[in-house]
């Protein structure tokens, strides 16, 4: 799941290898509480194969005292660039490698960053994803490839087969900050997402009435019009004229 070299530059960088050890401890944990595999007694984390899903991710923690301990909180996590770049291979998952990476990408940030506060920092390290964010969904095919990793993000781990539950839902609306943004509130949201779905005819033939779930073809209808609103904003903020170069900042 990481190769040597990659646990040897974390290691170095953040530390010692205990620190690797750590971030596994944690993702297990993670794992064990994960609602999917809760009602499995005798469920034994695979770092392999296992993932966390978004619901997951947001309630990775670390020990205090752990470098950037304070970052992996849900306030500064909650945050769908920051998810966007977390996922390296886009498939709305985040392995064991993912979080190792991640960890190792937030540490070089901030060790150019150390006179700034905590805020200071997040709310920077959040536009650098953003960038990242708007250099992918630029490219050729781009706004289709995130719409389709923003509905495996909040699909990923469902029990329900073409459907997503309400929690699922309420993390979108949290994720998105839809109340800031939109002013719509959680009821009204989940009220809009299903009468899109009947609009869009999402529901199977005769199923009208499933009020605690929300066919998964409606987020990727969502994640279409919510990237073109995003993509509109940032032509309007005058980022329509290059691609940003970051691997060097």
């Amino acid at each position: 799941f990481l190769n040597s070299s990659s646990s040897k530059l974390i290691a170095n960088n953040m530390g010692n290898r205990q620190n690797i050890e750590i971030l596994r401890t944690e993702f297990e944990k993670c794992l064990r509480n994960s609602r999917r595999f809760k009602g499995i007694t005798d469920y034994t984390p695979d770092l392999v194969d296992d993932f966390l899903n978004v619901e997951d991710v947001l309630k990775f923690r670390l020990p205090r005292g752990f470098p950037l301990e304070s970052y992996f909180k849900s306030g500064c996590m909650q945050h769908l660039p920051i998810l966007y770049v977390m996922d390296d291979a886009k498939e709305g998952k985040f392995f064991i490698g993912d979080v190792v990476r991640f960890a190792e990408l937030l540490f070089k940030k901030h060790q150019k960053h150390l006179n700034k506060t905590t805020v200071d920092f997040m709310t920077e390290f959040q536009g650098y994803c953003t960038l990242r964010l708007w250099n992918d969904v630029r490219r050729k095919d781009g706004r289709n490839l995130f719409a389709v990793w923003f509905t495996n993000l909040f699909s990923s781990g469902s029990e329900l087969n073409q459907f997503v539950d309400i929690g699922t839902i309420t993390t979108m609306y949290k994720i998105l900050n839809i109340k800031l943004n939109y002013g719509e509130d959680q009821q009204s949201f989940i009220a809009t997402l299903q009468e899109t779905a009947r609009e869009q005819n999402y529901y199977p033939e005769n199923v009208y009435n499933m009020v605690n779930v929300v066919p998964i073809e409606v987020l990727k209808y969502f994640g279409k019009e919510f990237i073109k609103g995003f993509c509109d904003y940032m032509v309007e903020l005058n980022f329509n004229s290059t691609f940003f170069n970051l691997d060097e900042e």
